[in-house]
């Protein structure tokens, strides 16, 4: 009778039978899990049994199981010296026939180990503190006005200013000439929804002065719809929407979790800006944890953005999700799932089904 080695990271056995069984995650506790279990295993020959809260093959296929842990609890990642960590260095080094866990199918493992069939597409989020709420209420009124809307308004009020005092000061119809500093005071109360009591007699004259009010009042109403608008609909405040983001900001670390896809893929990437972020974000602010729990203590001490798994992250129950918020938008996907060694013979035999 055959025996297989499997090798399982430490990390992901609460879910090695889950990704298995279904195309996405579900709780191990619901009744549908139950019943996709005893239907998983009365169609495939598998039996398994939980030990502390961890499902354990003990028979595939008719042949005996046997579990090795990888020692550092790692799913796998490239070393310097061109050596794997975690469970994918178990198999390279041949201690290992199977690793069953979630593993994200990179180049870079996909040159070392065999991939089965996929099971699940994985990708990982930006996981920050939850920020508060008078943070937030603040961040809606002032999102508007970035850099490039201030600009705007002052070059609008400064044509404003110079198109009124020269219409008024060219209008033979108009007997008196207006300073050009009240004409920029009258300019900035047109904002405010403020008039005067000069009487202008030319036509020209009530032209510009009909233009500057329109101008100004549309600038005004859209603001004012606008905040109506975020004050009513009650959207999250996002600090960051990506990498660059967080580049601009440089008062923020990124972290990453030693031996998963996202450290490798970041690490070893061609690409400039993810090679900013290695060197800056991660590899200058000691953004390297062990673990995902790590990772979000140190999120909610310092000044630390996490990247994770986004379904490990929601399966996490150590953790209060309402004091975190995850930054919109995936990244990194992968095809993730069950690997064999290179040329190993179960290839086909797993891939059936």
């Amino acid at each position: 009778q055959l025996e297989f080695q499997i090798t399982i990271a430490e990390v992901d056995t609460l879910l090695a039978r889950v990704t298995l069984i279904k195309q996405y995650f579900v709780a191990p506790e619901t009744p549908v899990m139950s019943q996709q279990v005893a239907l998983w295993e009365q169609s495939t020959g598998v039996t398994s049994s939980t030990v502390n809260g961890i499902p354990y093959v003990k028979n595939f296929q008719g042949h005996t199981c046997k579990y090795i842990t990888p020692k550092d609890g790692e799913y796998g990642a490239l070393r310097s010296d061109g050596t794997w960590s975690g469970a994918v260095g178990e198999l390279v080094a041949g201690r290992g026939d199977l690793i069953i866990s979630s593993l994200d199918n990179t180049i870079a493992r996909s040159r070392a180990i065999h991939f089965l069939v996929a099971n699940e597409l994985s990708g990982a989020v930006m996981v920050m503190k939850r920020t508060t709420s008078v943070d937030s209420t603040w961040s809606r009124y002032v999102e508007e006005f970035s850099g490039g809307v201030w600009l705007s308004c002052a070059a609008l009020t400064g044509f404003l200013t110079l198109f009124l005092y020269g219409i008024i000061k060219k209008s033979p119809f108009e007997p008196s000439k207006i300073p050009l500093q009240d004409t920029w005071l009258l300019v900035i109360g047109a904002f405010a929804a403020q008039g005067s009591e000069r009487v202008y007699a030319g036509f020209s004259s009530r032209i510009a002065v009909i233009v500057t009010y329109t101008s100004t009042f549309l600038i005004a109403t859209y603001y004012t719809s606008w905040l109506y608008a975020m004050l009513t609909v009650q959207l999250p405040a996002y600090p960051f929407n990506g990498f660059q983001s967080v580049l601009n900001d440089r008062s923020y670390a990124i972290g990453v979790v030693d031996g998963w896809s996202t450290k490798t893929e970041i690490q070893y990437s061609d690409n400039p800006l993810l090679q900013r972020v290695w060197v800056e974000l991660i590899s200058a602010k000691g953004g390297v944890v062990h673990s995902m729990d790590e990772g979000l203590q140190r999120a909610l001490d310092e000044r630390l953005i996490m990247l994770i798994n986004q379904q490990s992250y929601m399966l996490d129950k150590n953790f209060n999700k309402n004091l975190f918020s995850v930054m919109p938008g995936i990244l990194f996907k992968f095809p993730s799932g069950y690997s064999v060694a290179k040329g190993s013979p179960y290839i086909e035999l797993l891939n059936k089904g």
